[in-house]
């Protein structure tokens, strides 16, 4: 009758009822979308952001090179900055340019690997007023807020899934020529490189076998059962980040900047998660073991493959130029 149904409505409990209104709007955004790729299963939650808008920093082509104190000024990595390259920690430009190494900044947390013989990555954490400020020499650096979050698995019978596949599930959601993503996963595998020196450090820095003294390499996976954070940007051939980017496999057509910080196992919660509080979250524990440039090795039986997951959640934002 029209007198029980006033009285549905003004309390509200029409809606828990009938299943009409604000709520099944709100239950369908929590409860994503479905879509899968050849290893693993995805859900997308819609996040409502328009994207990020990004700055290429530093000339790749003349990164042997160095740097010197006037070519770089300090940088904040805010909790809405997204920042990959050859960096380091601290305001004082040479101090940061005989340290610097792989640099990884995300959901307000900034880590890098010094090159200057530690081999103890260094980070720091935004709290209150305290913000991440250090130097990014070569890199890109992003910001803005993430349009889209993956929770992927991988499907039982394949147990793992590479980055190359995830990245391509990242582009094909977007609709996007270029995305950024924000990646923590549990891992079976890393492989990539990290600096032991500084660029610029001695002539002919790439030679051998000088440069086994100056980059070193995962000849296998390695972080094997470890929880990884990562951020990165991956594109499609032919867009103006070319330059700072590389094939993510033999073929040419995608291509990508990825690091990863790795970190000991930790379980990461089910469903729709937020990107600072996970990422702080995962530096709150023990410390980051390693920052990595990831790479691809597709040489077949001789090469060390791609880094591999097993489930994990991915933050995915079209890149504004």
């Amino acid at each position: 009758s029209e007198a029980v149904r006033s009285v549905l409505e003004l309390s509200g409990l029409q809606m828990l009822i009938t299943g009409d209104g604000p709520e099944t709007a709100s239950s369908a955004a929590e409860t994503g979308e479905e879509l899968n790729s050849a290893k693993a299963q995805h859900r997308i939650y819609a996040l409502g952001h328009g994207g990020l808008r990004v700055e290429a920093i530093g000339d790749p082509g003349a990164w042997q090179t160095g740097w010197s104190s006037g070519e770089s000024r300090p940088r904040r990595f805010g909790r809405e900055t997204l920042a990959i390259g050859i960096g380091a920690l601290g305001a004082g430009v040479a101090d940061a340019a005989a340290r610097c190494g792989e640099f990884l900044a995300v959901g307000g947390v900034a880590t890098f690997q010094p090159s200057d013989g530690s081999n103890r990555p260094d980070f720091v954490v935004s709290e209150a007023s305290l913000i991440p400020e250090g130097h990014l020499f070569l890199g890109l650096s992003a910001s803005g807020g993430f349009s889209w979050l993956d929770r992927f698995e991988a499907n039982p019978e394949a147990r793992t899934v590479g980055m190359s596949e995830l990245a391509e599930t990242a582009l094909q959601r977007s609709g996007a020529s270029a995305v950024a993503i924000a990646v923590i996963a549990e891992t079976a595998g890393l492989v990539g490189a990290a600096l032991r020196q500084a660029p610029g450090q001695g002539a002919d820095w790439l030679q051998f076998p000088e440069i086994r003294e100056r980059l070193s390499f995962t000849s296998e996976r390695a972080f094997r059962d470890s929880t990884t954070l990562i951020g990165g940007v991956i594109a499609k051939s032919g867009t103006a980040l070319d330059p700072w980017l590389r094939p993510m496999g033999r073929s040419q057509a995608l291509l990508g900047h990825l690091h990863g910080a790795a970190f000991t196992y930790r379980p990461l919660r089910k469903g729709r998660i937020e990107l600072g509080l996970s990422v702080q979250q995962l530096f709150d524990g023990p410390p980051v073991q390693a920052v990595l440039h990831l790479l691809a090795d597709p040489r077949g039986f001789h090469g060390a493959g791609e880094s591999e997951f097993q489930r994990g959640a991915i933050w995915i934002a079209p890149l504004l130029f």
